[in-house]
């Protein structure tokens, strides 16, 4: 038998669920009327706790949360990008489709290395626009908890 009292965690477990307690609590609480009663306590208390009602707002939380973040503009910047991005699209594929018998010998005039150092300047170009776009979402995101 135990000669201490239960910790409070050992307490409540045993009130929630008193099968997953070990068998010494179980025992010491059957023993030990301290125990005893604050078991009782715990599950006055928890039933208390799963009788009252849920809580309920008497607003729209998400109508409030969304008033509070910033409205997007809609610039003209942005759709001039992108229809400049997508024409930027439809002539390279038009240049690729025309072309097509030609790409072959496109490069085999251009020395490896010249090949290597274009793909590497690309991929730079490519890890450091990644970056910036990631670092710009990490920006936003703070901004956000502030509200």
């Amino acid at each position: 038998m135990m000669t201490e009292h239960l910790s409070e965690e050992e307490i409540q477990q045993y009130a929630l669920n008193s099968t997953d307690c070990g068998e010494t609590v179980k025992v010491h609480v059957r023993a030990c009327e301290h125990c005893r009663q604050k078991v009782e306590n715990y599950q006055l208390l928890f039933m208390a706790i799963k009788a009252q009602p849920p809580a309920t707002f008497d607003f729209d939380l998400a109508e409030s949360v969304l008033e509070k973040l910033p409205q997007p503009r809609k610039s003209l910047g942005n759709v001039l990008v992108s229809f400049i991005l997508g024409l930027a699209i439809l002539g390279m594929g038009c240049l690729l489709y025309f072309f097509r018998g030609q790409l072959a010998s496109l490069f085999s005039g251009i020395a490896s290395l010249a090949i290597y150092l274009i793909l590497i300047a690309s991929l730079a170009i490519l890890g450091f626009l990644c970056m910036d776009k990631y670092m710009r979402f990490v920006k936003q995101t703070k901004k956000l908890n502030y509200y």
